[in-house]
């Protein structure tokens, strides 16, 4: 279920630790689903730990992300557009699990263990369980590097 403007979205998804509809064959196909997006995506659990990303989300980051420890992104570095730097704890997808709430409209700068910067637009988004608990958060990055070059 996509979440609807406005509105909490409810999800169940064994990405973040629930299950579809308990058969293997729908969870097996929203991971396939997921890593088959070119754009980046990963999902985090409720205490901010990865869950789940997408070889799209490694080739963005220029790093392999490691399920159940990193924290709150897949970027090694982040920053502001100003270039100072942003704490991962302080970043959108904290933000959008912490507040409850989507977070839209902010730009962030991900840098890469080889030292080069990505722009980002980041579109985490809070996961609710069916009884509308929040469970974590997804969050896909639009990679404006080129724009910004232009």
């Amino acid at each position: 279920m996509l979440p609807r403007r406005g509105k909490k979205s409810r999800v169940s998804s064994p990405l973040v630790g629930k299950r579809l509809d308990g058969s293997a064959t729908a969870s097996e196909s929203w991971r396939q689903l997921l890593e088959a997006l070119p754009a980046a995506v990963y999902t985090i659990d409720a205490s901010g730990r990865i869950t789940f990303f997408n070889e799209a989300a490694v080739e963005l980051a220029g790093r392999t992300p490691q399920v159940g420890r990193d924290l709150w992104c897949v970027s090694w570095r982040l920053c502001r557009p100003d270039g100072t730097p942003l704490p991962h704890d302080e970043c959108p997808m904290a933000i959008a699990l912490r507040e409850d709430r989507p977070v839209r409209g902010v730009e962030v700068i991900a840098e890469r263990p080889d030292g080069t910067r990505v722009h980002l637009l980041p579109y985490p988004t809070p996961l609710h369980d069916s009884s509308g608990a929040l469970i974590g958060a997804v969050n896909v990055l639009v990679d404006i590097t080129d724009r910004k070059q232009a």
